[in-house]
């Protein structure tokens, strides 16, 4: 008799069990993205239905979305029906799948600005263009880079950064470099020799890896000589800054990806 009751009780036990393991996810918390605050609020909430197996991807998720995502509208906008009414495990579906779409599309802004925007910008005519480079060269034994500079702008200049490039044409793997250059004041129409030796450790030995006599090159800011800036390429700045800030945020995607 015994025997029966602990088959029976065992049954029950069994039936129980699966009864509350087929009822688990109707039964978890969801997401209301009816608002950006509200989204926040109850991603806090279901995080605490993650088991601890999944616990760590989920919050990696979360602190990326809450942190560069949906404090913008747009990106709000994009995922708002998606997220709203799941539970952790379909939200953690929606986040992968969109990560992994927006990392692309990251790379391919990275790509469109590195190869045909930033030597697009550098070279098209502006006021910095009318001053001329020429004659770029430089020693590796002694560090000094030397230039022929024709200032045609209206202004007169001390100083200049200088982009240097293998060409100016989009394609990868380029070479490129940055350098500022200090000279005497050069009065608008007038030309000069300039000659200046590096003693910037990095940027010397990015000059000795990187720039080769005789490589193009535009000017991108240029300095009166209180060494205050008079002319600057914002367009291109802008878009050295878009570039820094994607891939510090494709970097912050691949952790995420990785967990």
């Amino acid at each position: 008799m015994k025997k029966v009751l602990f088959i029976l009780c065992s049954g029950i036990f069994l039936v129980a069990g699966c009864g509350q393991s087929s009822t688990n996810t109707k039964n978890l918390p969801v997401l209301d993205a009816s608002s950006q605050e509200n989204l926040i609020e109850s991603l806090k909430v279901v995080s605490g239905s993650v088991p601890a197996a999944q616990k760590e991807k989920f919050e990696g998720y979360v602190d990326f979305y809450t942190t560069y995502q949906f404090p913008s509208p747009k990106s709000y906008e994009r995922l708002a029906t998606k997220l709203n009414g799941k539970n952790y495990q379909e939200a953690l579906q929606v986040f992968n799948e969109d990560l992994i779409a927006l990392r692309e599309d990251f790379d391919g802004s990275i790509s469109r600005l590195s190869l045909a925007g930033i030597p697009e910008i550098a070279s098209q005519p502006s006021e910095l263009s009318k001053i001329v480079i020429t004659n770029l060269t430089y020693n590796k034994a002694t560090h000094v880079k030397e230039m022929d500079i024709e200032n045609k702008t209206d202004k007169e200049i001390s100083a200049i950064q200088v982009m240097a490039r293998e060409d100016f044409e989009p394609g990868p793997n380029k070479r490129v470099v940055m350098f500022l250059i200090d000279f005497p004041p050069l009065a608008p129409g007038k030309k000069i020799h300039a000659t200046e030796k590096e003693d910037v450790p990095p940027l010397i030995e990015t000059l000795d890896k990187e720039l080769t006599n005789g490589m193009p090159a535009v000017a991108i800011q240029a300095f009166d000589k209180d060494k205050m800036l008079v002319l600057n390429n914002e367009s291109l700045f802008e878009a050295i800054d878009a570039i820094s800030k994607l891939r510090f945020l494709v970097d912050e995607m691949d952790k995420v990806l990785q967990l």
